[in-house]
C-alpha cells in the first residue's frame, strides 16, 4: 500500500474518531508558545530531535533536511500544547509526543518542503506558516487537541498510571500458564518499570516503521487501556517465544520461521535465568519491530487483536 492511501486511511479513522467535538479558538500565534516554561520548551525539542525518523524514507528526504522537519514538527507540538488546559500543559513527558508524529507525517503537505527547506535556519528563530504546513491548519489543531485531551483523561499524562499499566501487562502474560512458571523468576515491581517504554506510547517509541506506527497509533486510540495492556503482553510474548522458543514454547512448529530476527536466539544453556528473562522480555519484542520484513506479520496481528476487542 502506497504511504498516501496509508496516511488517507489514518486520516479518515482520526477525523471519525473526533471530529464530532465542537471546535474552539485556536491560538496559532507563531510565538504563542513562548507562554510555555523555558525549560518545557527546551525539553520538548529535545525529545522530537529523538524523533520523526521512520517517515524520511517514505519521502526521500536528504540527511541535512532531518533537522528542519524536526524544528517544523517541534513548533507544531508546541503550538498545540499551548493551547490545552493549563493543568495539562504541566504534566507534559517524554514519548507522549510519539503518537502526534503519525498526526503531523498524515496531515503534512510535503509537495512545500522545499519552501521550508530553502528559508530555514535551524539556528535561528523562523516565522512557520501553518498554512503552509497544513492544508486545514485549524482542523489538525482542533483534531490534535481533542485527542491530546482524550488521552489526558485516560492517563492524567501521570508516569505512575502507565507503571500499573505495565503491571496490567505482566497479569495478562501470567494468564498463560507456561509463561507463568517462567515469570515466578521475575519482581513484577522492576519488570513494570521496564516495560514502561512500552505501555506510554503502544510500542510506537520502540519501531522506526512507518506502516506499523500508524497501526499502533490506531490501536492506541480506540483501545481501552486494559485491552492496550493485553496486546502489549501479547506482542511482548510473541517476542519472547521467537527469540526464546526453549522457555516460551508454544504449540506451532511454522511460529518462529514467521518472523526474521536481528540477533541470534537466546541458547538454551543461561548461567543467570532470572536476567536472562528480563532482557527477553524487555528487548526481543524491539529486535522484532525493527525489521522490515516482520511489518505484514505483525499488522495483521495488531489488526486482528482490535477488531476483536
Amino acid at each position: 500500500m502506497q504511504q498516501r492511501d496509508q496516511f488517507q486511511i489514518f486520516r479518515h479513522f482520526f477525523e471519525q474518531k473526533f471530529s464530532n467535538i465542537p471546535s474552539k479558538k485556536i491560538n496559532m500565534e507563531n510565538e504563542a508558545y513562548k507562554q510555555l516554561p523555558p525549560k518545557m520548551i527546551k525539553q520538548i525539542s529535545v525529545d522530537v530531535a529523538r524523533g520523526l525518523w521512520r517517515f524520511y524514507p517514505l519521502f526521500q528526504l536528504p540527511i541535512d533536511s532531518c533537522q528542519v522537519l524536526q524544528q517544523i514538527f517541534v513548533r507544531f507540538f508546541l503550538t498545540l500544547w499551548i493551547n490545552l488546559p493549563q493543568h495539562l500543559q504541566q504534566k507534559y513527558f517524554q514519548s507522549v509526543t510519539d503518537s502526534f508524529e503519525v498526526v503531523f507525517a498524515a496531515y503534512f503537505r510535503f509537495e512545500n518542503f522545499d519552501l521550508f527547506f530553502s528559508a530555514f535556519d535551524v539556528d535561528k528563530e523562523t516565522v512557520v506558516d501553518f498554512q503552509l504546513v497544513f492544508e486545514k491548519p485549524e482542523k489538525v489543531f482542533h483534531l490534535s487537541i481533542c485527542w491530546a485531551i482524550h488521552l489526558a483523561d485516560k492517563t492524567d499524562f501521570n508516569l505512575s498510571f502507565f507503571t500499573r499499566v505495565g503491571k496490567k501487562v505482566i497479569y495478562w502474560m501470567n494468564k498463560d500458564k507456561i509463561v507463568h512458571k517462567v515469570m515466578q523468576y521475575m519482581n513484577d515491581d522492576e519488570m513494570s518499570g521496564f516495560l514502561m517504554k512500552h505501555t506510554v506510547s503502544c510500542c510506537l517509541h520502540s519501531t522506526r516503521s512507518f506502516r506499523l506506527s500508524v497501526i499502533l497509533t490506531q490501536a492506541m486510540m480506540c483501545l481501552s487501556f486494559d485491552n492496550q495492556a493485553k496486546l502489549i503482553a501479547r506482542l511482548t510474548l510473541v517476542g519472547a517465544r521467537v527469540y526464546s522458543p526453549h522457555l516460551f514454547p508454544i504449540d506451532d512448529p511454522g511460529y518462529e520461521q514467521k518472523f526474521k530476527l536481528a540477533i541470534e536466539r537466546v541458547p538454551e544453556q543461561c548461567e543467570d535465568l532470572t536476567y536472562t528473562i528480563n532482557d527477553i522480555l524487555t528487548h526481543a519484542l524491539d529486535e522484532l519491530l525493527k525489521i522490515k520484513e516482520n511489518e505484514n506479520v505483525l499488522i495483521e496481528l495488531i489488526k486482528e487483536f482490535v477488531d476483536n476487542n
